[in-house]
């Protein structure tokens, strides 16, 4: 049997209110993951100790003790309402994409000031599609009060590993940029699914 892997990135226009999608504005199926992800993985599965860069651009030695997936000890795809250092981020970075990209171009700090976006809570949603294939799905909200127009460029997935050490999953760049109006609310996700 044979493996698959597919990686999707969409924005949406999005009411709060409503609490509904309102319009895709971008879709795009990207080459799987970042370095980060292949090497995690591996290591986890060997039982051996890859370097990893982290999103400062430091080498890290990933133990097998770290491997881990509860929100405390291991992998936390997730963000809290502000957190811009795991979950899906958003920055105004143009760099063609790379395998060995570490860390968004410029990432776009949360906040309501000139220049920068609201981030709500990231979340991760994973579920079986066939019996043979799962997906997992990580999604933020992110909204523009910063009283102008603010064009994103790029997006992407950040975690912690063992609380410690932040690694970029996956990263996204939009050609053109997409333009985020000022008091508009979007939702951006990515889809990975992998199977057979």
């Amino acid at each position: 049997m044979e493996l698959s892997v597919a990686l999707t990135s969409e924005i949406f226009k999005y009411d709060p209110v409503a609490k509904k999608i309102k319009e895709k504005i971008y879709r795009n199926n990207l080459d799987p993951l970042m370095a980060y992800f292949i090497d995690h993985w591996y290591g986890k599965h060997s039982n051996t100790s890859p370097n990893i860069y982290d999103t400062g651009g430091t080498s890290r030695a990933v133990t097998p003790g770290s491997y881990g997936y509860s929100n405390a000890t291991g992998d936390s795809y997730q963000g809290i309402v502000g957190d811009t250092t795991r979950g899906v981020v958003v920055g105004s970075g143009s760099g063609a994409p790379s395998f060995s990209n570490y860390a968004l171009g410029s990432k776009i700090a949360h906040g309501t000031g000139t220049g920068q976006l609201y981030y709500y809570q990231s979340t991760i949603i994973a579920y079986y599609v066939t019996s043979t294939k799962y997906q997992y799905v990580w999604e933020r909200q992110i909204a523009n009060k910063s009283g102008a127009d603010i064009t994103v460029n790029e997006m992407g997935q950040y975690t912690y590993l063992n609380t410690v050490f932040i690694f970029m999953v996956c990263r996204d760049v939009i050609s053109g940029g997409i333009n985020l109006s000022n008091n508009g609310y979007y939702l951006f996700k990515f889809m990975l699914e992998i199977g057979a």
